[in-house]
């Protein structure tokens, strides 16, 4: 994966960056917060301030750090109602960095699918209700 060319790379960051909402932050080995960046807004974590706050007030982080070797992460962790995230935590260069991605859309679709399954079930259910009654009252 290393030898992909840099304008794909560069193509490929342009579309998480416009379409993903990546936000970030760099923990320290105590949990304080070190760095942060990115779209914070969407995720409703613009009040967090890295010289008053840790890792703690960030309630989907409790009890994740330290961190090993090998990257964590947390699929679609709704962070306010229908706002969405993938959470990737990982150590680069004795850093330990949360990287939040935007998943609302696909979450938001999923639950529109699922709910179209539920209604053709549902509608299939009453279908065979009513063309068992007759046999059933005979």
């Amino acid at each position: 994966m290393r030898d992909l060319p840099l304008q794909f790379c560069e193509y490929v960051l342009e579309l998480t960056s416009v379409h993903r909402a990546p936000a970030y932050f760099v923990i320290d080995d105590e949990g304080g917060i070190v760095m942060q960046g990115g779209n914070l807004p969407f995720y409703g974590l613009q009040d967090i301030s890295p010289a008053e706050s840790t890792a703690d007030d960030l309630l989907f982080l409790t009890g994740v750090f330290p961190i090993g070797e090998e990257p964590v992460s947390f699929p679609k962790v709704e962070m306010l109602p229908g706002v969405f995230a993938d959470i990737h935590i990982f150590n680069r260069s004795d850093q330990n960095w949360v990287l939040l991605l935007d998943t609302s859309g696909e979450v938001a679709q999923f639950r529109s699918v699922q709910q179209h399954r539920n209604d053709l079930r549902l509608k299939l259910e009453r279908q065979n209700r009513a063309a068992n009654r007759p046999a059933e009252e005979a």
